[in-house]
């Protein structure tokens, strides 16, 4: 049996700088050892922690909160619709697979698909409007990486910008290592865990959908998070203590992209 450690990325909620389009995002991301769901409470209002018991549940899980900045593309729309921009949108599913694919690329890792039935397991998670992690809806079975403030318009900037370009430089030194030696520190999981499971060689299919929860409100984030929850399922899941060197390969170097590469 095989337990997820749910964590978000620990970051500093910094003052809006005076600047236009910026606004601040949650993330969260998994990571997987023997076989029950557990959330950790955040230390302060600065950092969230993701460190524990890696095989005993929490007696009363919590969900963390923890913000980054984000600076959504000029095309953003504060009417972006909701899954895929509208039920499987090519632009919305061919946006997911080529950023994955960019970054897994540098990483050695083959190319991941789009998956129509994990898009629509996301789909159920993010209209529930909750934001929290669900790795059991239609069965679970995957890994996820989930996030909120950012459209669906912007998908591209959630997997470049806040799952990779934000966390790559977290993980030098750890490369190589079957359980990064960093892993029960503070911030650690919470710096790298979603780049970790973006370029995760074991994982071969991806699906996403962002929802716009402005209707009913995106539970479990503050007033200054814009109400759109985006879940990302990946299978096989990634993230899985012991396997982190045979599924996370040094980067090539490769020249980096940014939210509006395609």
């Amino acid at each position: 049996m095989r337990a997820t450690i749910i964590a978000a990325l620990a970051a500093v909620a910094a003052a809006a700088p005076a600047v236009t389009y910026t606004e601040i995002v949650d993330v969260y991301t998994t990571v997987w050892d023997d076989g029950s769901s557990v959330e950790t409470p955040a230390p302060s209002p600065d950092y969230a922690q993701s460190w524990g018991n890696w095989d005993t549940p929490a007696a009363s899980p919590t969900p963390v909160q923890a913000a980054t900045t984000w600076a959504p593309s000029p095309a953003a729309s504060s009417a972006s619709n909701s899954y895929s921009g509208q039920a499987t949108s090519p632009d919305y599913s061919t946006a997911v697979v080529q950023h994955h694919n960019a970054h897994r690329a540098n990483h050695s890792a083959p190319d991941i698909v789009w998956d129509d039935s994990l898009a629509a397991t996301a789909l159920k998670i993010a209209s529930s409007c909750v934001y929290a992690h669900d790795v059991s809806v239609d069965g679970g079975g995957f890994g996820q990486n989930i996030a909120a403030g950012a459209p669906a318009s912007n998908i591209s900037s959630v997997i470049t910008d806040l799952f990779y370009n934000n966390e790559v430089g977290n993980f030098a030194g750890l490369y190589g290592e079957a359980t990064p030696s960093n892993i029960n520190d503070a911030t650690a999981f919470d710096g790298w865990g979603h780049f970790t499971q973006v370029v995760w060689k074991g994982s071969t299919s991806v699906g996403c959908a962002t929802y716009d929860c402005s209707a009913s409100g995106l539970a479990n984030t503050g007033s200054s998070v814009p109400p759109y929850f985006t879940v990302c399922n990946y299978k096989p899941a990634g993230n899985f203590l012991g396997e982190f060197a045979d599924n996370v390969g040094e980067p090539l170097n490769m020249p980096s992209i940014s939210w509006a590469s395609t």
